[in-house]
């Protein structure tokens, strides 16, 4: 990651014109967006079962596991694992309607 100094230095701007203009167009402060870029590259990672937690945390730039769990229930309200676990439970509704030749068939709590 670039330091928000660096970048400021190199187009000749202030770190906090930087800051506005980048809030301005994307709609998140830089590090707002930071964290929830690095929250989709861990739940990509957890998605293809890339590693444990912990190297989960350290590829995605996580000081440790208590950081990714902490990321995770603030951005996304619930904890790495139960997300593992419910897109288990997800893709095994998923392949049994798939399964099912039948168009009527109805999937209970949808």
């Amino acid at each position: 990651m670039i330091p928000i100094a660096r970048i400021a230095a190199e187009v000749g701007w202030s770190q906090g014109y930087l800051i506005r203009r980048f809030t301005q167009q994307i709609g998140l402060t830089p590090k707002a967006s930071a964290r929830v870029l690095r929250f989709r590259h861990a739940v990509a990672l957890l998605g293809r079962g890339a590693g444990t937690l912990t190297e989960i945390s350290t590829a995605c730039g996580f000081y440790d596991q208590a950081h990714l769990n902490r990321e995770f229930r603030a951005i996304a309200g619930t904890t790495p694992g139960q997300m593992v676990a419910a897109r288990r439970v997800e893709g095994a509704v998923s392949l049994s309607v798939s399964a099912n030749s039948s168009k009527t068939a109805t999937v209970p709590g949808r």
